[in-house]
């Protein structure tokens, strides 16, 4: 069985440098999601140079990548329009109302990025699952230290993608939507921690 070892890319970078880390990431590939692969090779360096979001890389016991995810922190927007009174509730524990808008203000962890790595052999010895329970350990570790009690995510409007990030095991909701630039359609899930 492999043990996995998740790494902040900060600490790669200190350890091996900013070129060698770079040109470990170009062996990361996603055909079915390029923007996960695209996001490693080509900004992820930068996001975090700038402290807009850190990367985590999961390595195996010989140190290939299997997968990744980026954390952020940022402030979303949720409208109270239809949501449940025990839903209001919740929220209200993490956020401020604005009357104006009929939305509640919220400061959440985002999952920013989240992949596993096609080209490892093994890939299937690492399930998404288990990837999302690595996100909750480090984001658990980092409520500890700054609180915090939300996690969101946008996802392509994808049936397959859809149903994992909302299964049993993982449980997010939906919470609204939004079209990129390019017209792509994203879906926002939240879950409360």
């Amino acid at each position: 069985m492999n043990e996995f070892h998740i790494v902040n890319i900060q600490d790669l970078i200190l350890e091996i440098g900013q070129e060698k880390t770079s040109l470990l990431f170009q062996d990361f590939t996603s055909p079915k999601n390029p923007e996960i692969e695209t996001f490693l090779r080509n900004k992820a360096i930068d996001f975090v140079r700038r402290k807009l979001a850190v990367t985590y890389i999961v390595l195996d016991s010989n140190g290939e990548i299997v997968a990744y995810f980026t954390l952020a922190h940022k402030a979303i927007e949720f409208s109270a329009d239809g949501m449940s009174q025990s839903t209001k509730k919740k929220i209200e524990r993490y956020s401020k109302f604005n009357l104006g808008s009929n939305s509640y203000s919220v400061s959440a962890f985002l999952l920013a990025q989240f992949g596993k790595n096609n080209s490892y052999a093994k890939k299937k010895s690492l399930s998404g699952n288990k990837l999302m329970d690595f996100v909750h350990e480090l984001i658990a570790a980092i409520q500890y230290m700054i609180g915090g009690g939300m996690l969101y995510l946008e996802c392509e409007d994808n049936t397959f993608l859809l149903d994992f990030y909302q299964n049993e095991h993982n449980g997010f909701h939906l919470f609204g939507e939004r079209i990129s630039d390019s017209g792509t359609r994203y879906k926002l899930l939240y879950k409360f921690l």
